[in-house]
């Protein structure tokens, strides 16, 4: 599996459409198991995005160990506790819709 910093979204993409046969030599982009997750790092870490991205890539790798685990409900949780406010919904907006399967990148015909 792969997971992209959706900061970078756009250059991964561009690149992608640009040189595609050697993202689909990667058999995660073949089988279409590619993820994004939130950008956490910039000038600085934000570590409760960073623990937020943890318990969203951890649901998808092990889904049977997260089976309870909601990553939004959980990424709101943290956000709460670090910064006062449920703010899932705001960053994910500004980053390609949050959380998700990224099914654009197709290989093959």
């Amino acid at each position: 599996m792969i997971f992209i910093d959706l900061g970078n979204y756009m250059f991964v993409a561009q690149d992608f459409n640009k040189s595609r046969d050697k993202y689909c030599a990667l058999k995660a982009f073949r089988e279409g198991r590619v993820y994004g997750i939130l950008p956490f790092n910039y000038y600085w870490t934000n570590i409760a995005t960073l623990f937020a991205d943890a318990y969203y890539m951890g649901k998808v790798l092990y889904p049977d160990a997260f089976r309870d685990v909601d990553p939004v409900a959980k990424a709101n949780e943290i956000y709460r506790e670090f910064l006062g406010a449920p703010l899932y919904a705001t960053i994910a907006k500004d980053f390609k819709g949050g959380f998700r399967q990224l099914t654009e990148f197709k290989c093959g015909s």
